[in-house]
């Protein structure tokens, strides 16, 4: 699997070298960086996992599937707070902005974002 994997990896920086953005060289150098936190099991993902997905930065412009632009980003929050009910989808948003207080990181499991906002008791 490992020896499969490099192999397309290798095809995958022959492919895209001289693409536009990032160069072949920098995109190989970002890759053996991301492959060696993943031998190490410095990521919080599966081994194969992590080395596919390093193996995508060698893609031409760094396509790694990840939300990196303003309006990816963007995107991303509003299709994650669309599952929500529509009552709590605006907080969800905000959440998402930035708004209120953030704990934690992906790399220790998870980000908790809270934000509290007045309520009107309801008249009995």
């Amino acid at each position: 699997m490992c020896l499969l994997l490099l192999a397309s990896v290798a095809a995958a920086a022959s492919v895209s070298e001289g693409a536009a953005g990032t160069s072949g060289a920098e995109r190989q150098r970002a890759y053996q960086q991301e492959r060696q936190v993943c031998l190490n099991g410095a990521s919080n993902q599966s081994r194969e996992d992590c080395l596919r997905e390093a193996a995508a930065a060698l893609q031409p412009g760094g396509n790694t599937g990840v939300a990196s632009t303003p309006a990816d980003l963007q995107a991303n929050a509003e299709q994650r707070c669309a599952a929500l009910p529509a009552e709590d989808r605006q907080s969800c948003l905000l959440r998402m902005q930035g708004a209120g207080s953030t704990q934690g990181s992906a790399d220790a499991g998870g980000i908790l974002r809270e934000l509290t906002e007045p309520t009107q008791k309801p008249a009995p």
